[in-house]
């Protein structure tokens, strides 16, 4: 039985390749050509054949068809719009895992152009999707030398999302006691941007300028005491020098995925140690009630390794120097990077040299003991 349909497969598959002929019982018998698949009628002869045939039938008037023709119009035209619908979705889950359709932090609130702009910039485009040639590892550890103003950054591929996912630097609060009877004279010079005074005489007004040395907050009369704190707008010159070959302890790229379950305050699977030197992150996937979380467990090997930086690379990593040594020594959410801007470079055989002209918003007064 399954050698009869598979003969009767093949014998469809052969026709559709053939002509149909429709030839008179009569002229049929005196053309003795060979045909293939011959059926009889009352009047007529039912036979296929090749190109060949056709050729030696050129010259009588014979009804034929293309049986190619005949499956295109009865069958794929008729289903045209199911067969390209079928294509489409086949497409869509075929490339879902090797396309990229959306770059996305983890956090909208780390969002961060500059990152953003350096991943597009890896990615090449084709028609309406992106797709990353570079190992997405690769990437992740081009971004943690390029911008070391985070704690940590990385990306990892969801379907076909492109996700960002950034920590920042945790900063321990400073326990800053400012009290002093000595006056508060500005650092720089400067376009007063905020005044905060606590204890003391203000003797500048917003948007006033002052030069480096001049009085912003003298001691009360009261208590003698001096506390503030004077934000103002400035312009600085900085050089920035970014070794070409650099050899770092940190994340290397290379990492374990696991699950776990946590029931109230305990996991169920006790972490494992993976590498000599590792870092353990978590990412919730399921909350029930506060109660039954589950979670996938990431865990990232830490080494030495050997990054050589780019002049892209470097020049990104030169301008996140700013940013990290803004969130170091901030003592105001007040305090900003308004603008940054190159205005020259220099490179050698083991490093680029950045000329940058930064205007920012910060802290410039200090108390003067030269009374």
């Amino acid at each position: 039985m399954e050698k009869l349909l598979k003969l009767k497969s093949l014998i469809k598959f052969e026709r559709l390749f053939h002509y149909q002929f429709k030839i008179d019982k009569n002229l049929f018998y005196k053309l003795k050509i060979k045909f293939y698949f011959v059926t009889s009628s009352d009047d007529f002869i039912i036979c296929y054949g090749n190109k060949k045939q056709l050729n030696k039938l050129i010259d009588y008037d014979i009804e034929y068809t293309n049986q190619f023709k005949v499956f295109i119009n009865n069958v794929l035209l008729k289903r045209f719009i199911i067969i390209i619908t079928f294509l489409l979705i086949t497409f869509m889950f075929s490339s879902s895992s090797y396309f990229i359709r959306e770059i996305r932090f983890k956090n909208n609130n780390f969002y961060d152009q500059r990152v953003y702009t350096y991943v597009l910039n890896k990615l090449n485009k084709s028609l309406f999707f992106y797709t990353l040639d570079e190992d997405i590892n690769e990437v992740s550890r081009c971004l943690r030398a390029a911008f070391p103003n985070y704690s940590y950054i990385g990306i990892k591929k969801k379907g076909s999302v492109l996700e960002i996912d950034i920590e920042k630097i945790d900063i321990l609060e400073k326990d800053i006691k400012s009290k002093n009877k000595n006056p508060i004279v500005s650092n720089y010079n400067a376009v007063i941007y905020s005044i905060s005074c606590k204890s003391g005489i203000v003797s500048v007004n917003l948007n006033q300028s002052v030069k480096k040395g001049d009085l912003l907050i003298s001691p009360n009369n009261e208590d003698g005491f001096c506390e503030g704190l004077i934000l103002g707008t400035l312009s600085e010159y900085e050089k920035i020098i970014v070794k070409k070959e650099v050899i770092d302890f940190g994340i290397t790229g290379r990492f374990k995925k696991k699950y776990n379950i946590k029931i109230g305050k305990n996991y169920l699977m006790n972490f494992k140690d993976f590498y000599l030197e590792q870092d353990i992150k978590l990412d919730k996937m399921f909350n029930l009630f506060n109660y039954l979380e589950l979670y996938k467990v990431y865990y990232y090997e830490k080494d030495f390794y050997k990054f050589i930086y780019d002049y892209e690379t470097a020049y990104n990593y030169a301008v996140s120097v700013f940013y990290k040594n803004l969130e170091l020594y901030r003592k105001s959410y007040l305090e900003k990077i308004n603008e940054i801007k190159l205005l020259n470079y220099e490179e050698t055989k083991d490093e680029f040299i950045f000329y940058f002209l930064v205007n920012k918003v910060k802290s410039i007064g200090i108390y003067s003991y030269n009374n």
